[in-house]
């Protein structure tokens, strides 16, 4: 039965009627459709490219993010070792440093010059470290009751009240980033 339904098959395609006109306007059609597939590639190609490359800055601004935990979790355990100038109501750490101020290392014969100058070390160190991993920022360690206020590069929202614990806040722009886009991390920092 099979044999007979494919001679079945062989005697119509054999009967058809093929126009000169015909062969063209297939071809053509063949054409068109090569492009369009050809077209279709191109754009979902493209889609995989723009996906790859937002991918790859979003993985670059998450290492930045995590290397500025470390080195504010870092800098956090390094206060904990000058625990009598961290106490001091005008120490040497509560203050703000960028990449383009300069801290001296010097100080005056006073009583506790040992523990200043080891502050302002801590500083200095602590400066370069973040100058190594973060092109423009503003890092402020102060006294805050409220850890997640200020403005970036313009006010650090501090209150400065005895009372408040040390807070170290830190703003920084992304490298790589073609936006204009502030990030910002702060830790409360216990005595």
């Amino acid at each position: 039965m099979d044999y007979l339904t494919f001679n079945v098959v062989l005697f119509r395609a054999s009967n058809l009627q093929i126009e000169p006109g015909m062969l063209k306007t297939q071809s053509g059609q063949s054409y068109i459709e090569l492009l369009i597939a050809t077209l279709l590639v191109g754009l979902s190609m493209t889609g995989m490219v723009v996906l790859m490359l937002s991918s790859q800055q979003l993985s670059r601004q998450t290492i930045q993010h995590s290397d500025v935990v470390q080195l504010v979790s870092n800098y956090s355990n390094q206060l904990r070792l000058n625990p009598a100038e961290l106490r001091r109501t005008s120490s040497q750490y509560l203050t703000s440093i960028n990449a383009t101020g300069e801290i001296a290392v010097h100080c005056s014969a006073t009583a506790n010059c040992a523990q200043q100058q080891q502050a302002l070390k801590d500083l200095k160190d602590w400066q370069l470290q973040l100058s190594q991993h973060l092109s423009y920022y503003t890092a402020t360690m102060c006294r805050d009751s409220s850890i997640l206020d200020g403005e970036p590069f313009v006010s650090d929202g501090c209150d400065d009240a005895p009372s408040s614990p040390l807070v170290i806040k830190l703003w920084w722009k992304n490298q790589q980033s073609s936006t204009e886009d502030v990030q910002f991390y702060a830790i409360g920092h216990a005595l």
